[in-house]
């Protein structure tokens, strides 16, 4: 899934992104709430620190999300060996 999210502002350690809305209209346009953030945008508070460096407010921010399969099956086996951990601890 790809997606965009303009930096609105900066918020001490974070930076607020505006996601675009689903019909594609720039964030922040179109029919407004009291934030002023349109009723299809959604707004993020994201770490500043996980930003490019030039990072400024107005750039455009481009993100491709997939999901690990591989490292989801090692976290799942992980937390069923320590629940089965847990498990044997109360047993005794």
């Amino acid at each position: 899934m790809r997606f965009e999210a303009a930096i609105d502002r900066f918020e001490g350690s974070f930076a607020v992104l505006l996601v675009r809305g689903e019909h594609g209209r720039d964030a922040g346009a179109g029919d407004e709430e009291d934030d002023g953030i349109g009723d299809r945008d959604l707004k993020i508070d994201f770490p500043r620190k996980l930003l490019p460096q030039d990072a400024r407010e107005g750039d455009i921010l481009a993100f491709d999300l997939e999901i690990d399969r591989v490292a989801t099956q090692r976290q799942r086996e992980r937390i069923r060996g320590l629940l089965d951990k847990l498990i044997q601890k109360g047993d005794k």
